[in-house]
């Protein structure tokens, strides 16, 4: 019976002993929690007096040490802000691609750009007799095909001027535009249709030219480039050659027809005319040339 009660108080004695070691640990352990919580509480006051001044100064209310507890790092937050604005450009992005749709499906068929295979260029009309219908209806057709780039009566006028050459053309077309700039008026596009047609009519073409020969004159002109221009007049008005002798003889330089008169020449022989007159001034232009060399 003795040894069970001495059995159990050492028993007891150890049970005691345990406890007493288990008390000092969790005392060591909550010392080290207390100052490690201490150490944490030194540096919120720090960051939390230094956030107090900040923030006192933009005239806002101090952020307690505490409230730092509910606020999530600083990596995370800008995380957060940088998919909020990635959010917002997709939609923006899809708001704009519907807005795009949208307006297209609005656009009407007739619209819509379309490749349109350029008119071919007529090129110019060289005073050919034969080839001048041609060159007309592929003008105007050329026209009315470009007619939103040409919307000015001056610019369809001038568009068809420009493109005439040759005596009887290039004259007809040069008197017309200066004509135009002097008065500062144009043809609308069908007076001009109308003018060209009239004009280049077998009867209207031999009365323009017939009237073109008599007010022709050699001027600055070289002798050469006269004498073509005044026989392509002859032939387009069919003028006779005894009326085109006495014509000629007033409109080259006195000096070549008396210089021509002088070797002598049949009285109404146009051609014989001409061809002195070629030579003689041909010649006055070779001697004029020298001269002028000689004195450089």
């Amino acid at each position: 019976m003795w040894q069970q009660n001495q059995a159990t108080s050492t028993q007891e004695e150890t049970q005691l002993q345990e406890s007493e070691s288990t008390d000092e640990d969790l005392n060591t352990q909550a010392g080290e929690v207390n100052k490690s919580g201490w150490d944490t509480d030194d540096r919120w006051n720090q960051t939390s007096t230094a956030n107090t001044s900040l923030l006192t100064q933009n005239n806002q209310p101090p952020i307690s040490w505490y409230d730092y507890t509910a606020l999530a790092p600083v990596s995370v937050i800008l995380q957060q802000e940088l998919n909020t604005a990635q959010q917002q450009i997709q939609v923006g992005q899809q708001a704009f691609a519907n807005l795009q749709a949208q307006t297209q499906a609005q656009v009407p068929p007739a619209a819509i750009t379309r490749k349109v295979e350029p008119f071919a260029d007529p090129g110019t009309y060289k005073g050919e007799r034969a080839k001048f219908r041609e060159w007309w209806v592929k003008m105007k057709m050329w026209v009315q095909a470009y007619t939103t780039a040409l919307p000015a009566n001056m610019d369809k006028c001038l568009t068809v001027w420009s493109q005439m050459e040759g005596p009887i053309a290039g004259r007809y077309s040069h008197s017309w535009i200066t004509k135009c700039q002097e008065a500062g008026q144009w043809p609308s596009w069908d007076d001009l249709k109308d003018e060209v047609d009239a004009f280049f009519s077998p009867q209207s073409e031999r009365e323009w030219a017939w009237a073109q020969m008599q007010r022709m004159t050699q001027g600055a002109q070289s002798i050469e480039t006269f004498l073509n221009n005044f026989t392509a007049m002859k032939q387009a008005g069919k003028v006779s050659d005894d009326y085109a002798f006495s014509v000629l003889v007033k409109a080259v330089k006195p000096e070549i027809i008396r210089e021509v008169f002088i070797q002598g020449i049949n009285e109404g022989d146009f051609d014989s005319l001409r061809n002195q007159c070629r030579l003689v001034g041909q010649a006055m232009e070779r001697v004029a040339m020298i001269r002028s060399q000689g004195h450089s």
